[in-house]
């Protein structure tokens, strides 16, 4: 009988998670078959940059990856804030092979990432990956 391969389990977590090229990011590496992906973003968060406040549903299935939400800290500050809830659940519930942060070495969401994995699930990987601030131009 042959053994069904396992997929990797991946969390990704993304306070702009609702706007379209993060969507197509997430559709992309979702459609890995061997990637089971799951998004954690805000359930709401203004985004001072862009004038908008973001919104997320608890959980959706999106084509090739699921969606969930949690809520932040000072939501009508800066949607990039520390999780109050929905972080540790994820981690402890769906128990990812890898934590992937989108956010800065320098963020409060990061550092939530290594202490939930450390907590909850110290086999997991954490990656982190921020564009920002690359050059100084």
């Amino acid at each position: 009988m042959p053994q069904e391969e396992k997929r990797i389990k991946v969390l990704m977590v993304y306070h702009e998670a609702d706007l379209g090229p993060a969507k197509a990011i997430f559709e992309a590496l979702g459609s890995y078959p061997e990637i089971q992906l799951r998004v954690l973003g805000p359930e709401a968060g203004w985004n001072p940059f862009r004038q908008i406040m973001h919104r997320l549903p608890r959980y959706e299935k999106r084509g090739s990856y699921e969606i969930v939400s949690g809520k932040i800290f000072r939501k009508k500050r800066n949607c990039a804030n520390p999780y109050w809830s929905g972080f540790a659940r994820e981690v402890r519930g769906f128990k990812p092979d890898i934590i992937h942060v989108m956010n800065e070495l320098t963020s409060l969401v990061l550092f939530q990432g290594l202490l939930f994995r450390n907590f909850f699930h110290s086999q997991a990987k954490v990656l982190f990956w921020a564009q920002e601030n690359l050059l100084d131009k």
